[in-house]
């Protein structure tokens, strides 16, 4: 079963508060600010620098 936006945010969440390596640190808040930028752009209706 797949996770909805919210439990995949919460995961995310969780997994910045934990002691994790740089490189996962890192991929946990590319994939967070890929997150944030769906939404904007389902949310507005355009895609970023439209």
């Amino acid at each position: 079963m797949a996770l909805d936006q919210s439990a995949l945010l919460n995961l995310l969440g969780e997994l910045k508060l934990t002691d994790v390596t740089d490189r996962i640190r890192v991929a946990t808040e590319t994939l967070y600010q890929e997150l944030i930028d769906a939404e904007a752009s389902a949310f507005i209706g355009a895609a970023p620098f439209e």
